[in-house]
């Protein structure tokens, strides 16, 4: 079995037309995902399992025709989407605070700026702390994530705030993996002006 985390990405614009075929993850046999703080937008479908195994954490779905397939290990939960189901299944314990029809609000949705706004009500706030024990606490900006956390890549923080920009102490930057697609991960996204 081969692991793979997949945390602070952005997967968007994973569709084409007619052709109903393209996610944002895609994992089949002999794969154990760990995939937390993600946001997928406007894919036809965010994440497909298939026969893999994986826990996802605090991931965000929006404007995907279907959030995510597959049966998913005990532990996954904290996951939002404007969707009426998360459309999959959870073994054991989980998904008791995944949030169902959220409305969701980017700095710049229509300019693929997918900040969380000042005004968002589905994702600020709404997440589990720390959901990879550790793997790191940073946002896709480097933004040191505090207090509640939030669902999906992005951290909200008022400006005028200090925040601590880069990783944290000791964590080397591991992100940004995915096999081919469009994709933003932390090195390829702005940066917020230091305050």
């Amino acid at each position: 079995t081969r692991t793979i985390y997949f945390y602070d990405n952005i997967f968007y614009d994973w569709v084409n037309g007619a052709v109903t075929g393209h996610k944002g993850l895609d994992a089949e046999n002999g794969w154990t995902l760990n995939v937390y703080n993600n946001t997928f937008h406007n894919c036809y479908k965010g994440i497909d399992i298939q026969s893999a195994s994986a826990v996802m954490e605090n991931c965000l779905f929006r404007s995907c025709t279907t959030a995510a397939i597959g049966t998913y290990s005990a532990g996954t939960d904290y996951n939002a989407t404007d969707l009426a189901s998360m459309n999959y299944t959870v073994t054991g314990a989980g998904n008791t605070h995944d949030r169902l029809s959220q409305t969701f609000t980017f700095v710049n949705e229509a300019g693929d700026d997918f900040h969380l706004a000042s005004t968002d009500a589905g994702a600020k706030g709404f997440g589990v702390t720390d959901p990879g024990s550790g793997l790191f606490s940073d946002d896709v900006d480097g933004v040191y994530r505090s207090g509640l956390w939030d669902i999906g890549a992005d951290q909200f923080f008022l400006a005028g705030v200090a925040a601590r920009i880069g990783p944290h102490p000791g964590r080397s930057p591991g992100r940004g993996m995915a096999a081919t697609g469009r994709f933003m991960a932390s090195s390829q996204y702005p940066k917020p002006a230091p305050v």
